[in-house]
Formats: C-alpha cells, structure tokens, sequence
C-alpha cells in the first residue's frame, strides 16, 4: 500500500507536467491563430497591396474552378497518367511549386473575373443548380 502510494506521488508530478505542457502548447497555438487572423484582417483593411487582395479575392470566388485545376495539375505532375514524378521532389521544391502554381492561379482568376462575373465550374454549377425554365 505504501510503496504503491509512494510511486503515485512521485508519478504526479510527472503527470501534471505534462498536463500543464498539453495545456500550454494549446493555448499557443490559440494565441498564434489569433496573431494571424489580426494580421490578415489588418491588412484587410490596410490600403497596402490592394492589388494582391483583389486577385485572391478572385481566386477565392472562383474556389471549385481553382480547387479541381490544382488536383488536375497535382495529377498530371505527379501520378502515373500524367509525368509520373511523385517522391522525386523535395519538400522545398514542392513549396515552390506550390506557389508558382497558386501565384498563376491568381493570376488567371484575375484575368477571367475582370471579364466574366464568376468561374467557369461555379457559372455551370450555378446554371445546372438554378436553371432558368
């Protein structure tokens, strides 16, 4: 009874360090999600880089048309129907593909919302959901 009492105590200590380490390795992650939300709210609403806010807004309101060209060009890049290229790239090159990739992205949804009030996917999306009779 005792020496199981005595292990307990000398457990707990243990144990609530490392609670208090979940705990506080949570509540960063809380505190550094707010930091990034405040950021880009600020620059939201900052006049700054006005140009860039406006493309990505148009990559966002063109979300299904972006989302299945960045599988189709994951696809093609990557698996066997297309160059067949998966594990031959390192995460770092994989960052920069990433961005190329998006930055035309933006660069396209800029293009296309400049001329047209939505995305091709989201117009046939819109058109197959509401048909006009």
């Amino acid at each position: 009874g005792d020496a199981m009492l005595h292990a307990m105590k000398g457990n707990m200590g243990v144990y609530v360090a490392g609670v208090v380490d979940v705990l506080l390795h949570e509540l960063g992650g809380l505190a550094l999600s707010a930091g990034y939300a405040g950021a880009v709210a600020t620059w939201c609403w900052s006049s700054g880089l006005s140009k860039l806010r406006r493309g990505i807004a148009s990559t966002g309101r063109m979300a299904l048309t972006n989302y299945l060209g960045q599988n189709i060009v994951a696809g093609l890049i990557f698996y066997g129907h297309g160059l067949g290229l998966y594990g031959e790239f390192s995460q770092p090159q994989i960052f920069v593909m990433c961005i190329v990739i998006y930055s035309a992205q933006v660069a396209l949804s800029s293009a296309w919302m400049a001329r047209v009030s939505g995305g091709p996917l989201e117009l046939l999306w819109r058109w197959l959901t509401y048909p006009r009779r």
